[in-house]
């Protein structure tokens, strides 16, 4: 058992609750970017239904699995309260969006949703906005749709 991490180390946790121990990632995203970021999915989204992760240049969102509706019987016997805490605890998250800087230099990202359709299951580009273009652009244009049906729409 290790009492400390190895200098260049870092304790990782992914969105889904695994623990790793990796090298520490350089930083590509700039603190700016990141704010303006956790200003639109703060405007639109509920803190438990969103993880953003960043893995280099790339920032994943991933959303909860909560559906938001109440499991009535269940409810009735718990209590809501403690149920919307179990529920929170034990969510799942699924990559959905994501964007990536393509250009360091002029910090221009692309955005891409996932496509949960059989034959396709893998990342889409956002033609006809989905960049290149700043990060707080994209985030403007697309951080309103997670979670609505619109964001099935992008393409």
């Amino acid at each position: 058992m290790a009492k400390q991490v190895p200098e260049g180390y870092e304790i990782y946790e992914n969105p889904n609750a695994q623990v790793f121990l990796r090298k520490i990632q350089p930083k590509e995203i700039l603190d700016e970017e990141l704010a303006a970021l956790h200003a639109e999915l703060k405007a639109h989204a509920k803190p438990t239904k969103y993880i953003v992760d960043i893995k280099g240049k790339v920032i994943t969102i991933f959303w909860t699995s909560l559906s938001g509706e109440p499991m009535t019987d269940l409810h009735q016997i718990f209590g809501f309260g403690r149920m919307r805490e179990c529920e929170e605890k034990n969510a799942h998250f699924t990559p959905v969006f994501r964007l990536t800087l393509v250009d360091p230099e002029e910090r221009l990202f692309i955005a891409e949703r996932f496509c949960f359709k059989g034959r396709i299951d893998g990342w889409i580009h956002l033609f006809g906005g989905g960049g290149p273009d700043s990060l707080p652009t994209l985030a403007r244009r697309y951080i309103e749709h997670l979670g609505e049906d619109s964001f099935y729409e992008l393409f």
